[in-house]
């Protein structure tokens, strides 16, 4: 009985897909399908994947086609249409280990909204390259997780996610469409303050693929600058709906900031990164983030605070 749906979005990833697939086809879990969401693909994508799976003799998949309406929106048709349990978003360049599904699906307990493993960041496309050595398992409360999620003191992203799909639905925790940039970071967020229990893995399961003009490696200025606008509306509406939680939400707008400021600095030219520096209030993040407990973040924020120039070139030389 198939009880986890594998979500995957596909635009303009030809060079790529292949790998992915095969490390889904390994995985040691069988109770899954595959769902391919055209989003107006001008490529050969599909065509690649659905000729492996024909292939392997892989037949627990579909492809769902709609125009091009980018990320979001794909996750968001493939959660609408499936039925299973369980979903999880793949991105369709990264790649996982065989025991990615076997993992989460164990560790998902009667009472868990997700089930998270860790991951790494893979300059190639080898899931051999992910290797498990001994893991801990951690039971997250909703405030346990805020705080993980906030400090960053836990790697995860939105893809090492096992959902079950009821909670998504019945909180109605869509991906957000008009973000562009930064969509998974408000879709996490949401998701986190609706839950009750989680559980965690530091199994580094999945493989986050860094690929030249990727959206993370290659996002354009006006693209950001839309984003922190929505961003900073819905940080708002935070503050105003969870003031139990007040503590956590009064750090989550300046922290993106901070991240979003620093990942910028990689990718735009300098009088981009003023502009954006700006709008998003660098000067006053420091402010902003006193008391804050991550202390490379409070150190990143006294460096933005002071200059603009040094804080460009200093953000840009930095790696991962």
């Amino acid at each position: 009985m198939i009880d986890i749906s594998v979500v995957i979005p596909v635009f303009r990833v030809e060079k790529y897909i292949k790998k992915c697939i095969e490390s889904l086809i390994n995985q040691s879990y069988t109770h899954f399908e595959i769902v391919l969401v055209d989003d107006g693909n001008d490529d050969n994508s599909i065509e690649i994947a659905i000729n492996l799976l024909n292939i392997k003799m892989f037949s627990n998949y579909k492809v769902i086609r709609q125009v091009n309406k980018g990320l979001a929106s794909a996750r968001n048709i493939g959660l609408k249409q499936i039925t299973s349990e369980y979903v999880i978003f793949v991105d369709s360049d990264d790649v996982v280990h065989k025991d990615f599904l076997k993992t989460l699906r164990d560790n998902m307990r009667k009472n868990d909204d997700m089930s998270i493993c860790s991951f790494s960041y893979i300059k190639e496309q080898r899931s051999e390259l992910l290797h498990v050595t001994r893991a801990n398992i951690i039971e997250l409360t909703t405030e346990d997780f805020l705080r993980s999620y906030l400090y960053r003191d836990k790697s995860l992203l939105v893809v090492s996610i096992l959902f079950r799909r009821k909670f998504l639905i019945a909180n109605n925790l869509f991906f957000n469409e008009n973000m562009k940039f930064s969509e998974d970071q408000m879709f996490l967020w949401k998701c986190i303050f609706s839950s009750n229990m989680s559980v965690y893995t530091t199994a580094k399961l999945y493989g986050y693929f860094l690929r030249p003009n990727s959206i993370m490696t290659s996002s354009k200025y006006d693209t950001i600058s839309k984003s922190c606008e929505l961003y900073k509306i819905f940080c708002r509406e935070m503050n105003g709906e969870y003031k139990n939680y007040s503590n956590i939400c009064k750090y989550i707008y300046p922290r993106w900031c901070l991240g979003v400021l620093f990942s910028s600095a990689k990718t735009m030219k300098k009088n981009e990164y003023k502009e954006l520096y700006y709008q998003l209030e660098g000067r006053h993040l420091l402010f902003k983030l006193f008391g804050f407990k991550e202390v490379k973040a409070v150190c990143l924020s006294v460096l933005v605070s002071l200059s603009i120039n040094l804080s460009y070139d200093i953000c840009r030389r930095v790696k991962l």
